[in-house]
């Protein structure tokens, strides 16, 4: 019985309300690298139509909002460690730009990446590099979970929600930008979550196995330049990993962190 059966089982064994468990156990990692393939396909296309500058510019705000504001702020520093307060409008409202983003709803990219932090390039890890090897670039994972600790936003029906509905909401986003115009679905959704679904998957493949490191961690985090300068700072991984709840990941003084400087302004004073 593979790790996500598993985590099925052991989901099924509790419900909050009519909410299973086992939902959580199967969030993300079948559709993932279909999402993958498909963004990196419109992305293709997008620099063969060789658009206006003006596209480009609409393609990089969301990227700004999906990844910045959506995965990086709200989902891993805000959701997963707890590193900083901030209001719950503010969380509700970067956590839609961050599901536009097609790496998942808030509670399983939660899920996967906690388990990530307690089993950090050991067995369970649903994405080292040193145990799956290149697969994770095409965005596959595998995982099992404590369900004890997703029960503070499993608690929160808007979570639940999201969670449930996740992939019709994603529908019924893309259908109405289509209505708008194709060429803002594809700029506007398609193009932004194709880059970060890509620059996820690098992320997790370099931050474990190219770089260098400030500390010496249980595990085989890097700092990797690279993804520091795609993902907003999250290449500061190592940082990352020796202490996971500081919401700035600088160590050193040229180790720029945008995400740090975007949570100055959000978080709670």
């Amino acid at each position: 019985m593979n790790e996500i059966s598993k985590a099925a089982r052991v989901g099924s064994e509790l419900s909050v309300g009519r909410w299973s468990w086992r939902s959580l156990a199967t969030s993300n990692a079948a559709v993932f690298p279909y999402f993958q393939a498909i963004g990196t396909i419109c992305v293709a296309v997008a620099l063969f139509m060789n658009q206006n500058w003006r596209w480009w510019l609409l393609a990089g705000v969301m990227y700004f909002l999906m990844s910045c504001l959506g995965l990086t702020v709200t989902y891993h520093r805000f959701l997963t460690h707890r590193s900083f307060t901030m209001a719950k409008w503010k969380e509700y409202l970067f956590c839609c730009f961050g599901a536009v983003g097609c790496t998942g709803s808030p509670l399983g990219w939660v899920v996967v990446h906690r388990v990530h932090h307690a089993h950090a390039d050991k067995p369970g890890d649903p994405h080292s590099p040193s145990l799956r090897h290149l697969e994770i670039l095409a965005g596959r994972l595998d995982f099992s979970f404590n369900k004890w600790t997703m029960r503070r936003m499993v608690n929160e029906p808007f979570h639940r929600l999201l969670h449930e509905y996740y992939f019709l909401w994603l529908l019924a986003w893309a259908v109405i930008l289509f209505v708008i115009s194709p060429k803002i679905l594809l700029f506007g959704l398609l193009v932004p979550a194709g880059i970060l679904l890509n620059v996820s998957s690098l992320s997790n493949y370099l931050n474990h196995k190219i770089g260098y490191r400030n500390f010496d961690t249980d595990d085989d985090s890097t700092n990797n330049v690279l993804i520091a300068l795609l993902a907003w700072g999250e290449g500061w991984h190592n940082n990352h990993h020796r202490n996971p709840r500081a919401w700035n990941l600088q160590s050193r003084w040229w180790e720029l962190d945008p995400t740090a400087w975007v949570i100055r302004c959000v978080r709670d004073r």
